[in-house]
């Protein structure tokens, strides 16, 4: 991936996680005395840091790009960018607090879907990364899975009228739920593996063991509409994204 698409992918994440905060700050002001505060904290309070940990591991990352991160790299902007648009989840419930409908639901829930699963087919091909996958496919491969996502976006089985979408967005298939998951649970394992190999060095290690740490706390936070299981994953979560920042000090750390 190019620098100029790097650059691009980084610009398009930070204006969504301007215009989700934008959103999110709303939420919390006019639900402030209604009767929706406390959904709106519940929900909006782990998309939002969610979201700028992502951001603001981005940020620190990009100047270390090249030298210390390696291939796997190549997949940074694009799987954050993924990462913060799943936060789109949220948008129920600033229209169900302001009145304001920014977007319709079949568009929320397939930005949501998509950017779900995409997600997790990129920890995926992370982790293959650390297999010697080769560094000169992985743009045939990210457009590949991007397009499978969408694909299976438009196809998941959902209505913006169920129940479970009044509040956030969430996932009403249990085939399209099996998939997340299962994707999720192969990056981790192959992350986990790697990360304990006698031959592993210590920069790789470290790196797989921030990727684990990632996966799996985005899947708790994107995945899960519930607090306790919100909360977890942003520990671990962030956990990744301090121990991915160090290691992109490669030596230093």
């Amino acid at each position: 991936m190019s620098k100029g698409f790097r650059f691009t992918f980084n610009l398009v994440q930070g204006l969504v996680t301007m215009a989700l905060s934008f959103i999110a700050i709303s939420s919390l002001l006019v639900s402030r005395n209604g009767h929706l505060a406390s959904e709106a904290q519940a929900h909006v309070h782990p998309a939002m840091i969610h979201v700028w940990i992502t951001f603001f591991t981005s940020l620190l990352l990009i100047t270390r790009y090249r030298a210390n991160l390696g291939s796997e790299a190549e997949l940074l902007p694009v799987l954050f960018l993924s990462i913060v648009l799943a936060n789109i989840k949220i948008l129920p419930l600033h229209q169900a607090i302001t009145g304001i409908f920014l977007l319709d639901g079949g568009i929320v829930t397939f930005l949501y879907h998509g950017s779900l699963i995409y997600t997790s087919f990129l920890f995926l091909v992370g982790s293959l990364l650390f297999l010697r996958m080769s560094p000169s496919r992985i743009g045939f491969v990210t457009f590949v899975g991007a397009a499978g996502s969408a694909l299976l976006a438009l196809l998941v089985p959902s209505s913006p009228n169920d129940p479970s979408f009044l509040l956030e967005v969430g996932i009403s298939d249990p085939l399209f739920l099996a998939i997340c998951i299962t994707l999720t649970a192969l990056a981790a394992v192959t992350y986990l593996v790697i990360a304990v190999g006698e031959h592993t060095n210590r920069d790789a290690r470290f790196k797989t063991l921030a990727l684990l740490l990632l996966s799996l706390g985005n899947a708790f936070v994107s995945i899960s509409q519930r607090t306790l299981y919100n909360t977890l994953g942003l520990i671990l979560y962030a956990a990744g994204a301090v121990i991915l920042v160090l290691a992109s000090r490669s030596y230093h750390i």
